[in-house]
């Protein structure tokens, strides 16, 4: 397959390296707090964003073009379930210690979200 751009690898994109440091810092922060007496929420704030870099692998492993930007799409799809999981409201209740994730996880799914467009509209 000809890709329309110089990636070999899917860990070489950037919206790949950034959405699973989402990811990672999503679990560190959901290990403590008020998130470990909610289990519910605990699990389903872990598993939505590591949809998006999951999806991104995925197509990307595909070798089709068309495939790829298919898989891109739900990736940035994963992120609208990640953002509503992850509300400013549901960190606000539970970010109590300051560490303010709320506004690097909004931040962050910005930026894979951008990337995910740049990159299945090329």
């Amino acid at each position: 397959m000809t890709r329309p751009f110089k990636i070999n690898r899917f860990e070489d994109l950037i919206v790949w390296q950034k959405s699973m440091s989402l990811a990672a810092e999503i679990y560190r922060t959901t290990r403590h707090g008020d998130f470990v007496k909610d289990w519910g929420l605990k699990n389903q704030t872990q598993r939505a964003p590591v949809s998006i870099p999951s999806n991104i692998a995925e197509g990307f492993e595909r070798y089709s073009n068309k495939e790829f930007r298919k898989y891109l799409l739900v990736a940035k799809g994963g992120r609208r379930t990640q953002d509503t999981v992850i509300s400013r409201q549901v960190c606000g209740e539970f970010d109590t210690d300051g560490s303010g994730v709320a506004d690097r996880e909004v931040f962050g799914s910005k930026s894979v979200t951008s990337g995910t467009y740049k990159i299945s509209n090329m």
